[in-house]
């Protein structure tokens, strides 16, 4: 396994099987990060200047970020990508949130590298070519994986 492999392998295990004290310890984390940009950039208009407010986070997990856009905009909708359930992502309970449960480092085209797949490589057919919220336009967007 190359170098980087074997760094975002360690890194997603990592995150993904963190007790539940470390999930609220990131959750926590990301959001102080998210009332931080918001206190310097202003970015995330309030619920009196806007109620369309349509933010994508991709990767939303522990969804800290997403929290802080809720937290400003009580009216803003959420989009998130982030891994199924059972390979370590989050549940979402806000009604204002709507999550696609897929693991980002396989959609191909949506990442610029339409024919990166390779036929002979061993996960070839997890690679996909879905473009999640391919029609949705949004206001805001944080990625942070």
């Amino acid at each position: 396994m190359p170098g980087a492999d074997k760094y975002f392998d360690s890194q997603k295990k990592r995150t993904t099987y963190a007790s539940k004290r470390s999930k609220i310890y990131f959750f926590k984390m990301m959001q102080r990060i998210g009332d931080e940009i918001q206190r310097r950039k202003r970015l995330i208009l309030p619920s009196l200047k806007t109620i369309h407010l349509q933010a994508l986070d991709i990767y939303i997990a522990p969804g800290g970020y997403s929290s802080t856009i809720l937290k400003y905009n009580s009216y803003a909708k959420v989009c998130g990508l982030r891994l199924p359930i059972d390979q370590g992502g989050y549940n979402q309970k806000d009604k204002r949130v709507t999550i696609k449960f897929i693991d980002i480092t396989i959609l191909a085209v949506e990442i610029g590298f339409p024919n990166l797949i390779l036929q002979n490589h061993p996960q070839a057919s997890q690679f996909s070519n879905n473009l999640p919220f391919q029609d949705q336009t949004f206001n805001i967007m944080f990625c942070d994986r």
